[in-house]
């Protein structure tokens, strides 16, 4: 990444300044750290650290204690071979001036964006191949480890965030009729995310456009069953128009958008 710095979010957190990982010691930093990564480039107040470090119930020595971690951290930043002023101050609070490409969540939405453009102007496979790079960026759980309710709302975002990304990949690869490749991956994440009307979709599209249709009406059953009782909800239109197309055998039913 830009300068050699690097800062990731979408796994571990972890900072490296060329190929030297940054050390960051103790929980207080891990989250001010996170924080910072999170609202790169943008003010973060004091108070909204010491509200992602301790919540509502905040020592008197909140503000003391998180000026002696952010002198750690700039300190190892430089010591590393960061700038000096990577970690700057601006009221109310301090400031990452890290570059979006330098940070993974960042990047990974870049290669979205890429990928979107790359749809619009009709070169579908270059558009899935970006789309796989910004999913890529994930390596596992985000921010595993850090302890604060904020982190972990952010975290829980940045994963919905990915679950995201993957389906609009995945509609590419369907598009460019990839079925038969896509049926374990989607059969994975249906099982994972068993309420998630759009890859339940794309599986059952997967599956009937591979000639297996009564799989893709099991599928349907399945996933209806858990609406109905874990939500009391029926599937949505869409999701069932699907399945009506399916279930007359039409030849070319659409995928839920």
């Amino acid at each position: 990444m830009a300068n050699g710095l690097s800062f990731r979010i979408l796994g571990s957190l972890a900072v490296f300044v060329g190929d030297r990982q940054l050390a960051v010691n103790g929980m207080r930093q891990r989250v001010i750290l996170a924080v910072l990564i999170l609202n790169a480039g943008k003010v973060v107040s004091i108070e909204r650290l010491a509200e992602a470090i301790w919540g509502p119930h905040q020592p008197p020595t909140a503000r003391n204690q998180i000026v002696i971690c952010i002198s750690g951290l700039r300190r190892a930043l430089t010591e590393a071979g960061a700038s000096a002023d990577l970690l700057g101050t601006a009221s109310p609070g301090y400031v990452l001036h890290a570059l979006p490409e330098q940070v993974d969540a960042l990047e990974a939405e870049r290669l979205a964006a890429e990928g979107r453009a790359a749809q619009a102007a009709g070169d579908l496979e270059l558009a899935a191949k970006l789309f796989r790079q910004a999913c890529d960026q994930w390596r596992a759980p985000v921010l595993a480890g850090v302890e604060s309710t904020y982190v972990e709302g952010e975290a829980h975002r940045l994963e919905d965030r990915r679950l995201t990304l993957t389906e609009e990949r995945i509609q590419l690869e369907i598009a460019l009729r990839r079925h038969s490749d896509l049926i374990h991956e989607l059969t994975a994440l249906v099982e994972t995310n068993p309420l998630r009307e759009r890859l339940r979709a794309q599986l059952m599209l997967a599956q009937y456009r591979s000639g297996r249709r009564a799989e893709a009406l099991d599928t349907y059953r399945t996933g209806r069953t858990l609406l109905v009782d874990e939500l009391g909800i029926d599937p949505g239109s869409e999701l069932q128009s699907l399945h009506d197309t399916i279930l007359r055998d039409e030849p070319e039913p659409v995928v839920v958008e």
